[in-house]
Parts: structure tokens; sequence; C-alpha cells
């Protein structure tokens, strides 16, 4: 699945430039990846606990407000993974 930036985004010191990604699960190495513009940007995810079988990849981008989003994707065998990303608004 795609994401897009509209702004840059920052997790930690890893800065992320605006723009359309694809998003893949890296469970192995606890990460999501990152891809598009010639670029793989490796962001460290945290092992979510699941309360619902999975049984296709969902990936969920999401806000409640305010500049930290959520970046979640399940698997069905690797369970649930999630990253905050705090969009910088000009």
């Amino acid at each position: 699945m795609n994401i897009v930036l509209k702004h840059k985004a920052s997790v930690g010191d890893l800065h992320i430039p605006p723009g359309e990604y694809l998003v893949a699960l890296q469970s192995e190495r606890n990460q999501i990846l990152l891809t598009g513009h010639g670029m793989d940007i490796a962001l460290p995810a945290t092992k979510r606990p699941s309360r619902k079988k999975v049984r296709i990849t969902e990936v969920l981008f999401y806000s409640m407000g305010g500049p930290i989003w959520t970046l979640s994707i399940a698997e069905p065998k690797r369970g649930e993974w999630a990253v905050f990303l705090k969009l910088e608004r000009n």
C-alpha cells in the first residue's frame, strides 16, 4: 500500500521528505520500510499486542489531531507493528 506525506516528517533523528511511499514490513529487523523517490527508509517499529486475527495485510496511516501520526501495518503471521511520525507543518 502507498501513503502520501504532504509535509516533511521525522522519526527521532531520521527525516523523511514529502512524497508518496510504498510501505512494507521487515519484522525480523523490527522495521517498517518506506520506499519512494529512489530511497529506502527503514523506520524503527514497535510490535503491538493484537486483539484481532488479521487475514490480509492492513496498513493504516492516521492522526488523532495534532502533529503526531501513526503508521501501522498488520500481517497475518507477523502481527501488528507501528511507528509514530512527527509531521512538520510549514
